[in-house]
């Protein structure tokens, strides 16, 4: 596959992984067409400006010219017009997984997953081997802000890449090197609960090389019991990483503020290696402790790896400050499960705001509605000044139950903390009622904060831009 130049079409192609592989693919030659329904995103005019042609989804047409090979995420089914016109006019189609399989074969691999902080630890691996200057490829879920993209077409050695365990598609790539960051009860829509997932990376562990190596976080329930399975069972070396004693390289002495992190690392020699980062948040240290580490075993200095993880600028929408309104700070995350929340939470009240308001759209009715309890938790527990959560982005999902909907939510909420510091705000009523609801609160030092993965980001760009209309 791709062995000569080849006309790729991508349907879905602004997707975060679908634009990557796209442009790994433009800069290696090939001819790249596409089409999104959302054609104003930033990974879509970056490609546009390589040259890629781009249409609207609904305006999309395969027959001139007709591509050779057409890629589709999950999200894209069989029924959706574009696939059923491949379909006619016989042209090939493979899932992206596929796609970025072949990729993982032309180059040693690291494949990152887990549930969460997946995409925060690719970047950091990646800025580490860019910083050494080993021209990796890359294939990220979030634009790396040291590059301002979300891939890149190196002709070193390595390729990083995230591994998508959403559905189950990690078990298609050939990685060297594995990185599990945590297990949890995420993907419900795919896994049973977080000991499905649990059994679906021991799967991915029996992909490695028997001379491979696979870092794995050790503090959580599942991934011990994996690590203790994989110790027994998988030829590839494993080598753990938390605050257990356990584990082989261990997390003490850390510090937080605001806006850095620092730690010190206990190598299995009983060395020790310190670390500082400009991130702020126990998550963000295991993060760092997991690129640490994976530099370390591929042969970079521990200098390199440090001075590498000090100068790492972050990834975009994960705790991204986007300006100021009305003399409070908005912050925009990408935290949609109720761990995600739990620590973009901590991270704002290390700020010590004013008040903390918060805006949350949650996102996918599975996932709302089978987290429901670890929702309200969070929100009733934290300490938040205001909390405005508006109707849940479906993600293409289709509503299961009608009584699990954000107002309910609200509603729930506000009965666990016995007071109305969560309100409602339906979609339809747009930008100017969230706007109006955070006028009606916000005090000078405040720090707003806006949580999901759907289209909240976009609220946070017009909030920023409204203190210069």
């Amino acid at each position: 596959m791709l062995t000569q130049k080849t006309h790729i079409y991508f349907a879905g192609i602004g997707g975060i992984g679908m634009s990557a592989l796209a442009g790994i693919c433009k800069k290696r030659g090939h001819i790249i067409s596409g089409s999104d329904s959302n054609i104003e995103q930033k990974s879509i005019h970056k490609l546009i400006q390589l040259g890629c042609s781009i249409t609207r989804q609904n305006e999309a047409f395969l027959a001139n010219p007709k591509p050779d090979l057409l890629i589709y995420s999950t999200a894209i089914s069989n029924n959706t017009p574009i696939m059923r016109e491949a379909l006619a006019l016989g042209i090939r189609t493979i899932h992206r997984a596929e796609l970025l399989s072949e990729l993982t074969k032309q180059q040693k691999t690291i494949a990152i997953t887990g549930a969460h902080g997946k995409t925060t630890t690719a970047s950091m691996i990646s800025h580490l081997f860019i910083s050494a200057h080993q021209d990796p490829t890359v294939v990220l879920g979030g634009f790396l802000e040291s590059i301002d993209s979300n891939y890149l077409a190196g002709t070193g050695e390595w390729l990083i890449a995230e591994a998508d365990e959403s559905d189950r598609s990690m078990l298609k790539l050939h990685p060297n090197m594995i990185v599990i960051t945590n297990i949890d009860n995420e993907h419900l829509d795919t896994y049973k609960d977080a000991d499905d997932m649990q059994a679906a990376f021991y799967q991915f562990l029996q992909t490695l090389h028997p001379h491979g190596n696979a870092i794995i976080f050790i503090d959580t329930p599942q991934t011990k019991n994996l690590i203790a399975s994989a110790l027994s069972n998988i030829r590839a070396r494993i080598t753990t990483y938390g605050r257990s004693p356990e584990a082989d390289f261990r997390i003490t002495n850390e510090q937080f503020t605001s806006s850095k992190s620092s730690a010190e690392i206990i190598t299995p020699g009983n060395g020790t290696i310190a670390i500082q980062i400009s991130q702020s948040g126990p998550h963000m240290i295991e993060n760092a402790s997991a690129a640490l580490i994976s530099g370390y075993i591929c042969g970079l200095s521990g200098q390199q790896c440090t001075e590498a993880l000090a100068s790492f600028s972050g990834v975009e929408q994960r705790f991204t400050y986007r300006g100021t309104y009305r003399n409070a700070h908005i912050i925009d995350d990408y935290a949609h499960h109720p761990t995600e929340i739990a620590h973009a939470l901590g991270t704002a009240q290390r700020y010590n705001p004013t008040k903390l308001i918060v805006v949350f759209q949650p996102q996918r009715y599975s996932r709302t509605q089978a987290l429901w309890n670890e929702f309200i938790e969070v929100f009733s527990k934290a300490a938040i000044d205001n909390l405005f959560i508006t109707d849940i982005y479906s993600a293409s999902e289709k509503m299961q139950d009608p009584n699990k909907n954000a107002a309910q939510l609200v509603r729930e909420i506000n009965t666990i903390r016995n007071d109305q510091r969560a309100a409602y705000i339906p979609q339809d009523q747009g930008f100017g009622s969230v706007k109006k609801s955070i006028d009606e609160c916000i005090v000078p030092g405040s720090l707003i904060l806006f949580l999901g993965a759907g289209k909240v980001n976009a609220l946070a760009h017009e909030l920023a831009r409204a203190d210069h209309i």
